[in-house]
């Protein structure tokens, strides 16, 4: 009888030892991917910001050189 309880137990404390181990690896994982998540979020904000200035650079120059009339109208 012993010896089925034993047996019984060790089972119970490895499964539980496994779902502890999974959770903190989880953790772990999901704490690197936030990080580069939140580094790729980064990137992708300067990436819009320089587009954005470039097209009003464009606009701005453009609207510039159409009052001073360097572009010619056809």
């Amino acid at each position: 009888m012993t010896d089925v309880l034993l047996v019984r137990w060790s089972i119970y404390r490895t499964s539980v030892d496994n779902n502890v181990d999974k959770s903190v690896i989880n953790r772990l994982g999901n704490r690197r991917r936030s990080y580069f998540q939140s580094r790729v979020n980064k990137v992708a904000e300067v990436a819009a910001t320089v587009v954005v200035v470039v097209v009003v650079v464009v606009v701005v120059a453009a609207a510039v050189a159409a009052a001073l009339g360097v572009v010619k109208k056809k």
